[in-house]
């Protein structure tokens, strides 16, 4: 039974885990900071791996939306509004973990970098706390 939830855990997990990721870069308190912290303990010595891949599929975004923009189809990226932006985001007034406060403290140590973008330049700003 336990074999079998595992095998459904990594199909869903598959599945998922862009899309949790690009929630998170998007988030504007963790970016890829988030990831950048976690990615080493979950995932061993082969995180640059998967990170340089999440660097690259969100830079695809933001050239996809930039090409979209300046061949003038701005309408197809306004009326494109999904259920998932009208979600309410809850209010994080409790107590951080333990995990959390170290993400916090990583990211306290965040210097200066060089901008190529506005992508670049959010990832850049430091995150809210």
């Amino acid at each position: 039974m336990a074999a079998k939830m595992t095998e459904n855990f990594i199909k869903y997990w598959d599945a998922i885990h862009g899309v949790m990721v690009m929630a998170t870069v998007l988030d504007p308190r963790y970016k890829i900071r988030l990831i950048e912290f976690y990615f080493p303990s979950i995932l061993g010595a082969d995180y640059m791996t998967h990170l340089e891949s999440i660097r690259k599929l969100c830079l695809d975004l933001v050239k996809e939306y930039e090409l979209m923009f300046k061949t003038g189809d701005e309408n197809s990226i306004h009326s494109n509004s999904s259920p998932a932006s009208q979600l309410k985001i809850p209010d994080n007034s409790s107590k951080q973990d333990e995990c959390m406060l170290s993400h916090d403290l990583f990211v306290s140590f965040d210097g200066p970098t060089h901008v190529k973008s506005e992508y670049d330049a959010y990832l850049e700003e430091r995150c809210y706390l």
